[in-house]
């Protein structure tokens, strides 16, 4: 299913598993970074409880709105949803292989919006804390026509 096509129940089940899908994340994060770097993982066991509470207020308003059921809808059912690589498999990545990662990440984003080529393409790495570095790859997605 594509998002565009996602009822308004849908985009807020999808919204529930995904604030949960999160929370793990973030809290895996912490268990990692406990020993060697305890304010870090601090940081994320808040980060995780913030997005339980995201989560709760999603779940009450869905209750509200639809009923006590909601579907199981994850990211990776929703084409051209954004999606996330499991904890485990980031902590084991090497440095040099999350440049490549995001390339390949930048080309699926864009080939799911309808794109062809990308332009003016970059790169940039930003530590977000010890230990932990951000990789992005970044550029305009377009549709190039032969004229």
């Amino acid at each position: 299913m594509r998002f565009k096509d996602l009822t308004e129940s849908q985009i807020l089940a999808l919204a529930i598993t995904a604030e949960e899908e999160d929370a793990h994340i973030y809290r895996d994060f912490a268990d990692s970074l406990r020993e060697e770097f305890q304010a870090s993982a601090e940081l994320f066991e808040k980060m995780a409880e913030e997005e339980d509470g995201h989560r709760h207020r999603l779940i009450e308003l869905y209750r509200q709105k639809f009923g006590e059921h909601f579907p199981l809808i994850r990211r990776q059912d929703v084409k051209g949803f954004y999606t996330r690589r499991p904890s485990w498999y980031r902590k084991s990545m090497r440095p040099e292989n999350a440049r490549e990662e995001a390339y390949q990440l930048l080309i699926q984003h864009a080939q799911a919006i309808g794109a062809n080529a990308i332009i003016n393409m970059r790169y940039d790495a930003n530590e977000v804390m010890q230990g932990v570095t951000e990789v992005l790859a970044y550029g305009t997605a377009v549709v190039v026509e032969k004229v």
